[in-house]
């Protein structure tokens, strides 16, 4: 019997017969089966990229995972906060860019500026007029062989909603030679480059977002699929394994002028390619510039290829050498390089013998006449370790081609791919972000030139790899965790939680709870004294500013915290105001705020009531032979419930409060 024969039996059994005969039973088709769904989509991010693709005063920030967009949006208080995730679109993505020019940021305002905008200037879509389009759009490349173009707005129902257009990649023989392993965007957006792993790359001509919109305009509004960035196309064939790719900064006052360089290894020996095109022809124009230019041995593996934005140079980082390029237009490109030595050993020296390797750079965002001439980027090693190099103008026309650079530190998680600079003001530090590669990421403030440490002010948990995991069941009358066991007679008191090993390595490898539900995250922080034995947060239920009282073993600490702290200006600090109405030479026992909005401090040898709106409404009472060990508060009905010591005595004492 072949397989054919058995897969015929297993038709003819799955299929249900009808009864052939008077009284006849057929056989009930088979329950049994299994049901995927997926509770936690993977944390495991390929890109970060800054894009505002909903809105110029949105500050949109976009992490590409393997299959999905997830749109962040970055707060004044410089976190970010959850959007919307697109995972619809069928295909692995292989890259991803993002087009359109930089949104200009104020300089002398915060950030809340640009974010909080007038409502009418928000993007809403108007089905009596046209769809105004945002200045970025996001680009894709998917294993599907489709070019993705994508941008997102918000509806009449406050529901976010994405406009997208799809463009085939050429067809292909083999895999290595399908395209969309790299992508390239022109620094103006008059091009974009998607190319294979080896063989060839497709060179696009972009429309300009001012004929995009007038397309859009003229069509009477706008429908899903009804926009296309590109204008032209043209395949080119090289020869050899592509490295790296990126479009050149054209010098300055040539407009029209598009550079592309690819970096091409062929028989064990690496060449620099450039390629240039005038925008205002067609792409049947564009040309190879020579034959290429041989690279020096050193830099025959790069590890990156960033481009300069104040000339046509460009830098090659390898695993020893930062290689400087510049030149290429005019004759073969001159180089300098500078050693790059490992100043701070591996962090965790025990995943690898060899030394980390240079994963990712990032470019902080600099305006007015320092941009003109300088060039700051960040480059960061895969163990955490981020270097911060300055090029200025003058510097590359002499020895030393890097005006400086410094150690801003490390931030303390792995680095892939998933890297970037956010847009901040310039009154403001930068701003680093990583997903984490194998370990947790976050949010990073740094400070490059004063040798501060870079602070974290949020966490981005990635539990990648997990190796293993356990369910556990706990009972809502118990802190105990136990075993899964499975039972018909559970009943509703007990609620399922999952453990994973996660991370790897001995800083990052740990045991984590998998949860799904609204994650609590902190907004700011403050430094106090050590020692602190309890905490009561007194908010006024009329609404406003928020106290929280900290007792100590012998004293007691007033903190005010606004109800702005958003607010640049705004702050925690420290009462020491004594008319305050509560007592801060003891400790503290227990402490609430009443329905009617007065507080009550027990402490161990005294009672106090205040109110802060009204200071006539103030209360206390000192124990003279007694000592309160307990106390507690009913704040619904105003009343106090003391347990006193009175030499070997204990009793307890209640009394009510009466605004009467």
């Amino acid at each position: 019997m072949d397989i054919h024969q058995v897969l015929a039996q297993n038709r003819e059994k799955a299929t249900p017969r009808s009864p052939s005969l008077p009284g006849e039973v057929t056989e009930p088709p088979s329950k049994a089966g299994i049901l995927t769904r997926t509770l936690l989509r993977s944390p495991m991010v390929n890109w970060i990229l800054p894009a505002r693709i909903r809105h110029k005063n949105k500050n949109d920030v976009l992490f590409i995972g393997r299959d999905s967009v997830e749109v962040k949006e970055l707060s004044g208080d410089c976190h970010l906060e959850d959007v919307a995730v697109k995972s619809d679109f069928g295909s692995t993505i292989r890259s991803a860019r993002v087009l359109g020019a930089p949104v200009a940021l104020p300089e002398s305002y915060g950030l809340d500026a640009i974010i909080k905008s007038e409502e009418l200037d928000e993007m809403v879509l108007d089905a009596d007029g046209p769809l105004q389009i945002p200045p970025q759009i996001l680009v894709l490349a998917l294993e599907s062989k489709m070019l993705v173009f994508l941008f997102a707005f918000y509806d009449r129902h406050d529901k976010i909603q994405y406009i997208s257009s799809q463009r085939a990649l050429p067809p292909q023989r083999s895999y290595l030679e399908q395209l969309g392993k790299h992508m390239a965007v022109d620094p103006k957006s008059r091009a974009l480059a998607v190319a294979a792993c080896e063989g060839s790359f497709c060179l696009y001509a972009l429309k300009t977002m001012d004929q995009l919109r007038e397309e859009i305009e003229s069509d009477g509004g706008f429908r899903q699929g009804n926009f296309m960035p590109i204008r032209e196309e043209r395949h080119f064939s090289v020869e050899g394994i592509i490295l790296k790719m990126e479009f050149l900064h054209p010098p300055q006052g040539e407009n029209n002028h598009v550079i592309l360089l690819l970096v091409i290894s062929l028989n064990q020996r690496t060449r620099l390619l450039c390629y240039e095109w005038d925008c205002s022809t067609d792409l049947r124009q564009a040309k190879q510039k020579g034959d290429g230019q041989l690279v020096h041995p050193e830099d025959s593996h790069p590890l990156l290829l960033i481009p300069f934005t104040i000339s046509s140079g460009f830098m090659l980082v390898c695993e020893k050498v930062i290689s400087v390029y510049k030149g290429i237009l005019t004759g073969p490109a001159t180089r300098r390089w500078l050693a790059l030595d490992h100043y701070e050993p591996p962090q965790d020296p025990g995943n690898s013998r060899r030394p980390p390797l240079w994963t990712h750079w990032a470019k902080p965002v600099r305006h007015g006449e320092y941009a003109s001439n300088h060039n700051d980027i960040y480059l960061c090693r895969e163990d955490g370790i981020v270097r911060w190099l300055e090029i200025d103008e003058a510097s590359e026309g002499e020895d030393a081609m890097i005006g400086s650079q410094m150690y801003p530190g490390n931030i303390g998680c792995n680095i892939d791919t998933a890297f970037a600079s956010l847009d901040q003001p310039t009154n403001r530090p930068d701003l680093l972000v990583s997903s984490g590669d194998t370990s947790n990421g976050g949010l990073f403030i740094i400070r490059p030139s004063q040798y501060i440490e870079p602070r974290a002010t949020q966490t981005i948990h990635n539990w990648a790899p997990t190796i293993d995991f356990v369910t556990a069941r706990v009972s809502s009358s118990s802190h105990g965790i136990q075993r899964h066991v499975s039972s018909s007679n559970e009943g509703p008191m007990f609620r399922e939680r999952i453990f994973a090993c996660t991370g790897r390595g001995s800083k990052h490898g740990a045991v984590s709870e998998l949860r799904y539900g609204v994650e609590a995250r902190i907004g700011t922080s403050v430094e106090i004294e050590d020692g602190v034995l309890d905490l009561w947060a007194l908010s006024a239920l009329s609404g406003g500013d928020t106290f929280v009282l900290l007792s100590y073993s012998a004293t007691t600490m007033l903190l005010h915290i606004p109800s702005d702290l958003g607010n640049s200006e705004s702050e925690i600090k420290l009462v020491e105001d004594e008319n305050m109405g509560l007592y801060f030479d003891a400790r503290t026992i227990t402490a609430g705020v009443t329905t009617e909005d007065f507080i009550i401090q027990i402490t161990e040898s005294s009672i106090h009531v205040t109110s802060f709106v009204a200071a006539k409404h103030r209360w206390s009472r000192q124990c003279k032979e007694e000592r309160i060990v307990a106390a507690d508060i009913c704040r619904t009905n105003p009343a106090t419930v003391t347990a006193l010591r009175r030499g070997e005595d204990v009793y307890l004492h209640l009394a009510t409060l009466s605004t009467s």
